[in-house]
């Protein structure tokens, strides 16, 4: 909760203002001093593992999908301050509709590269196994 509660906010975040956000509300002081890369890495790690893991209602009950098992965090490529690609983050809880719409067509477009990559990959596969038996 102290990590969800010092990383709050409805603005998209670099890792770098993720560790900042938590030094300032005092996340480390019961840990052994930590080095920066040691803070990042373990952003990094909180990133990845913080899942809605409450029980919630069977998709058809509640008339969409359940948020169990989903990741807290969502993560968005945006240019920085010198127009260099950043990645930034941002809780779930404080995404626009317009955002949450964005990551939904992101997420969309992304599984239909994906499918057609994997198919194209088959494809190219069974030609080749294909040719490489009749000679």
């Amino acid at each position: 909760m102290a990590f969800l509660k010092a990383t709050r906010g409805e603005d998209w975040k670099t890792l770098e203002a993720l560790v900042a956000d938590l030094d300032r509300a005092g996340y480390w002081k019961d840990e052994p001093e930590r080095n920066p890369a040691e803070k990042r890495r373990h952003v990094r790690k909180m990133l990845a593992t913080l899942v809605f893991r409450e029980a919630g209602p069977p998709p058809e009950a509640g008339g969409g999908p359940s948020l169990v098992g989903r990741h807290v965090f969502v993560s968005s490529m945006r240019h920085g301050s010198s127009d260099e690609p950043v990645r930034v983050y941002k809780q779930v809880f404080y995404l626009t509709t317009g955002e949450l719409q964005n990551m939904i067509e992101d997420g969309e477009a992304g599984h239909t590269y994906r499918t057609r990559r994997a198919t194209q990959d088959r494809e190219m596969e069974e030609a080749y196994l294909g040719g490489g038996r009749r000679g």
